[in-house]
């Protein structure tokens, strides 16, 4: 799974309704980890844990929960976005709150392996350093072919 409902909408929601300016920048570092995390997952194929805790999804959501989509965990880099994307604000601590809780969640469930959650901490910080590389590069192109 991607993340929780609560820190994947709370991600979008802030600044949806508080910090306008910022949602292309939450979008497109959300973007890159969900494409990157993609990467991972289709070269790093890891079974689930044997103690996992087993959870249904109700008839038409039982199709989107996946299985050995472990390396790295999708749930905590989500709120862990929102902590990247929000420097000098308050409200990246709670984000960054947010990540360790969905930590301790999918570890105390058995939903992922120890590496699995600590590896994300690290592989996301990378993607945020490459975002502040590309972004410059991106707002370039959008600016010199989508003048407006």
């Amino acid at each position: 799974m991607a993340g929780s409902p609560s820190s994947s909408s709370s991600l979008f929601v802030y600044p949806l309704f508080f910090r306008v300016k910022k949602l292309p920048d939450v979008i497109f570092l959300f973007s890159l980890v969900i494409l990157i995390r993609g990467i991972f997952t289709t070269f790093t194929y890891l079974h689930d844990p044997l103690d996992i805790i087993p959870v249904h999804f109700p008839r038409p959501f039982g199709k989107l929960a996946f299985e050995n989509d472990l390396f790295f965990s999708g749930h905590t880099p989500i709120p862990l976005v929102g902590f990247y994307v929000f420097r000098g604000e308050r409200i990246r601590y709670l984000f960054l709150g947010l990540s360790v809780l969905m930590a301790a969640t999918v570890l105390l469930m058995h939903q992922h392996y120890t590496i699995d959650v600590f590896a994300a901490y690290f592989i996301v910080y990378g993607i945020h350093r490459m975002d502040l590389w590309i972004k410059p590069w991106f707002d370039s192109l959008r600016a010199r072919y989508f003048r407006g």
